[in-house]
């Protein structure tokens, strides 16, 4: 029971530190170069409204990774982030299913040449599915599983980049654009 424990505990932290550093990237992003996503957020919420929703979204991504950093507020803000993450995913699809195929996802910054697909719906499905579970673990650990869970974090981080640049180089291929 110790172990299941112990491996549950380093699980929810790593995924806790993942998401914090994936948030506070994605708003930082937004918040250093709101145009470069003008126009996904436009793709949702109109153009009138896309300055705007761009800075709010921004900021509401810095305030989940801070909630999930913060032990007290680390269940809450693996919540936020997995129905953020459905949102997200939510977004993508109905544009799919418009037929907004080249509308850039922004996922990786605002250099990123990812476009929305059907496997980043699924990527944010998984990974709020990851938050959900986390929750599972929001009790404060011990120092050990702390640091190992911090470590694992940057695994899964170095995994995240890989497979998001496995989609984007896919995408340019079927595009005829060479990687």
């Amino acid at each position: 029971m110790l172990i299941e424990s112990l491996v549950t505990d380093l699980l929810a932290g790593a995924i806790s530190f993942f998401m914090a550093a994936l948030f506070a990237h994605a708003g930082a992003s937004k918040w250093r170069s709101p145009e470069a996503y003008q126009e996904t957020v436009a793709a949702v919420l109109g153009s009138a409204r896309a300055a705007g929703g761009v800075r709010l979204i921004a900021c509401a991504e810095m305030a989940v990774a801070a909630l999930v950093l913060l032990p007290l507020s680390r269940g809450v803000g693996l919540l936020a982030s997995g129905a953020i993450l459905i949102a997200y995913a939510g977004a993508m699809g109905w544009q799919l299913r418009q037929g907004n195929v080249n509308l850039r996802c922004g996922c990786s910054g605002p250099a990123s040449d990812t476009r929305i697909s059907p496997e980043l719906v699924w990527r944010n499905v998984l990974l709020a599915a990851g938050a959900f579970w986390a929750t599972a673990g929001v009790l404060p650990g011990r120092l050990e599983t702390t640091a190992l869970a911090m470590s694992l974090s940057l695994a899964l981080l170095c995994m995240y980049a890989a497979a998001d640049q496995l989609i984007q180089n896919r995408q340019r291929w079927l595009r005829g654009v060479n990687p």
